[in-house]
């Protein structure tokens, strides 16, 4: 099996605007993801991430973020095994994310 990295994208506006219910139902619904994934011996790790965070280049730091030239930003991501990348978009198809207008990047990681 081979490690990938799915990066989920959101549309900030919209996440600000949900209800702490709307997000509690939201973070149920990628927990129960998790959950399935785990079951399959497929979840490697998972974590949703923190709005700040800074760009380091060589000769300065910005700590203005998300850091995307657009309304998205990365809010989260999930580890996860796959036997090739046609199973991983599978897998990444059943990502909640879907349930809204976000969308997922998807990453092979580098075995070396």
């Amino acid at each position: 099996m081979k490690k990938f990295l799915i990066l989920i994208r959101e549309d900030l506006s919209a996440v600000n605007k949900m209800t702490p219910e709307q997000m509690e139902a939201d973070i149920a619904e990628y927990v129960k993801w998790k959950d399935g994934l785990q079951k399959e011996n497929r979840h490697v790790m998972s974590d949703p991430l923190e709005g700040s965070g800074a760009m380091i280049y060589k000769n300065k730091v910005e700590t203005d973020g998300p850091f995307i030239e657009s309304k998205e930003a990365i809010t989260g991501f999930f580890v996860f095994l796959a036997k090739d990348t046609e199973e991983a978009i599978s897998i990444a198809k059943t990502c909640p994310i879907f349930k809204y207008e976000g969308l997922v990047e998807l990453r092979p990681i580098m075995e070396f």
